[in-house]
């Protein structure tokens, strides 16, 4: 009897025992399986306004822009203009075609030019002092400028000078001489030689060509007060003119046979005022392209 009772007790001791296992491990499996509570949001002051720029970052950039670098820009040239500081030291009287394809033959360069004995101006030595002036007033103003000679030694033909412009691509041509007459000390006064619609050499550019010359002329005449003389156009015989490609002329600037033009021809102002005349004649020009 104690028997049974001691093996009921057991019996009742083990199921106990089970059912706190079974009723334990159904706690830990709730508790691991349980939803994690959501957090709260923040109050609405808290958070940024969505028009509100970041921040910048502080960071430091783990390489350094590389900045394009300014592209040089070089203006084109107002213009392209050469110059002809007219004769030169010695006469050439070999000779040349007067024209492209031309039979007739002229000196290629057949004097030295005019003078002045009594205020010792040499021609050839005055053309270039002034293109010299003309030139680097040019060059101020933005033109490209050439000169056929920068010397009074070199000797070049009447040719040789236009094709030498040509070769430069130059868009004009200008001679720079002075005059004389031995018929008269009474004559003076500024004039031009241009190659006129008769010309067969250059005729096809007779409008331009007085054109150039006329707005030279009238900028140098209300510079110096200087008389205008006529333009002289028929003259053929210019292989300067007659072989040019480009607008030109020559431009006769006063005469040393005059003594009150000569007395102006020899002092650095009125030459100065010559020069820049002789500009302010080529900007026209330009201006009106």
């Amino acid at each position: 009897m104690k028997q049974n009772n001691l093996s009921t007790s057991i019996m009742f001791g083990v199921v106990a025992l089970l059912l706190i296992t079974v009723l334990t491990l159904g706690i830990i499996v709730f508790m691991k399986n349980k939803p994690t509570a959501e957090p709260s949001l923040p109050e609405a002051s808290a958070m940024p306004a969505a028009s509100e720029t970041p921040p910048l970052s502080t960071s430091t950039p783990t390489a350094a822009a590389t900045e394009t670098p300014t592209p040089t820009f070089t203006p084109a040239p107002k213009g392209v203009v050469c110059l002809d500081p007219g004769h030169q030291k010695t006469t050439d009287q070999n000779r040349e075609p007067v024209g492209p394809g031309a039979e007739e033959q002229v000196a290629r360069m057949a004097s030295v030019g005019a003078e002045n004995k009594d205020l010792n101006i040499l021609e050839y030595e005055w053309n270039l002092t002034v293109s010299e002036l003309v030139k680097a007033e040019l060059e101020r103003r933005g033109y490209t400028v050439y000169l056929t000679r920068s010397d009074n030694e070199t000797g070049l033909s009447n040719k040789e000078r236009a094709e030498f412009a040509n070769g430069k691509n130059a868009d004009i041509l200008v001679g720079i001489q002075l005059d004389a007459y031995s018929g008269s000390s009474e004559v003076k006064g500024v004039y031009a030689q241009i190659a006129d619609t008769d010309n067969p050499y250059a005729g096809e550019r007779a409008a331009k060509n007085k054109e150039l010359a006329t707005l030279i002329q009238t900028a140098v005449v209300e510079a110096t007060g200087a008389k205008a003389r006529s333009l002289q156009t028929g003259n053929n015989k210019l292989a300067l003119l007659n072989y040019a490609k480009m607008p030109a002329c020559v431009m006769q600037l006063g005469y040393l046979s005059s003594p009150e033009e000569a007395s102006l021809l020899a002092t650095e102002d009125y030459r100065n005022k010559i020069a820049i005349a002789v500009c302010d004649g080529i900007d026209s020009y330009f201006e009106g392209k």
